[in-house]
Order: C-alpha cells, then sequence, then structure tokens
C-alpha cells in the first residue's frame, strides 16, 4: 500500500534528491504534466473511448458539448505547448522542459536529457503550430482554405 504524501512532502523530496534549484524546477514541472495528464484523461474518456458515448452526448446537448471538445482540445495544445516553449519570453522566465539542462551538473546526464528533451520539441511540434495558427491567432491561408494543409483534431501535420 502507498503512502499518500502532501504536496511538500513530494517537493522537499525532489529538492533532497536533486538539489534546491533542479528540485524546485522538476517538483513544478512534474505536476504541471500529471495536470495535462488529468485533462487528457477525462477528454478520452468524454469524447474518445466509445462511440455509443459519443452518441448519447450528441443526442443529448451536441452543441455544448462541441463546446465543451474544443475547449479540451485546445487547453490541452495549450499546456503542451507552454510547456516545451522557450525557457524565457518577454523577458520573463517560464516553466518548460527547455529549462531542466541547465540545470543539471552533471555532463552526461545534461546530455541524455538534453537529447530527450530535443525529441519531446519534435514531437510536441503539432501543438505549437495549432497554437499559433488557430489559437492563438488565425492563420489566413487555413481560414479561408487555400492551399493550407488542414489538420484534423487529434493528427500530427
Amino acid at each position: 500500500m502507498c503512502a499518500e504524501r502532501t504536496a511538500e512532502e513530494s517537493r522537499q523530496d525532489a529538492i533532497d534528491a536533486m538539489g534546491k534549484e533542479l528540485g524546485r524546477f522538476y517538483h513544478a514541472l512534474s505536476n504541471e504534466l500529471a495536470w495535462l495528464y488529468l485533462k487528457w484523461g477525462e477528454y478520452v474518456v468524454l469524447f474518445g473511448a466509445k462511440p455509443s458515448r459519443i452518441d448519447l452526448i450528441n443526442k443529448a446537448a451536441g452543441e455544448f458539448f462541441r463546446i465543451i471538445q474544443d475547449g479540451l482540445w485546445e487547453d490541452a495544445l495549450l499546456h503542451i505547448a507552454r510547456l516545451t516553449d522557450s525557457p524565457r519570453s518577454a523577458g520573463k522566465d517560464n516553466l518548460s522542459i527547455r529549462g531542466l539542462p541547465p540545470l543539471i551538473a552533471n555532463p552526461e546526464l545534461r546530455q541524455a536529457v538534453h537529447d530527450s528533451v530535443d525529441i519531446a520539441l519534435t514531437k510536441t511540434e503539432f501543438a505549437r503550430d495549432w497554437r499559433n495558427r488557430q489559437i492563438a491567432h488565425k492563420d489566413l491561408k487555413l481560414a479561408l482554405a487555400d492551399g493550407a494543409e488542414n489538420i484534423k483534431r487529434g493528427q500530427t501535420p
């Protein structure tokens, strides 16, 4: 049986294991990732698991649940984009996986984490692209469907 830990105990464990700066950063990043997984799990349960559930949702309040679906989808993309954005923007520090490698003292581990971050950035480019062209701004070619690549929800370009 796993003993329940408070957020502060978990944070302190990370600090004890990794040092103050890296431990605090890692704990905050870990919390953000856990929150993203929780929200994505709700999206999948509602809209991605059972065709019968989607039929029921559409019959009960289709337009309302479309708004919820779009909101959860965009929120997940924004969350991914934030976690993978530049570690600094507009003169302020950001909580981003890109900020991890510089905090790691061990050169081999720092390089391994850097390589993993690079893989994550490649695999999540679709989220930053969607944010930039659909959420934060409205790409004109996409809006006019004039030769732009239309991206279906849930697919990478």
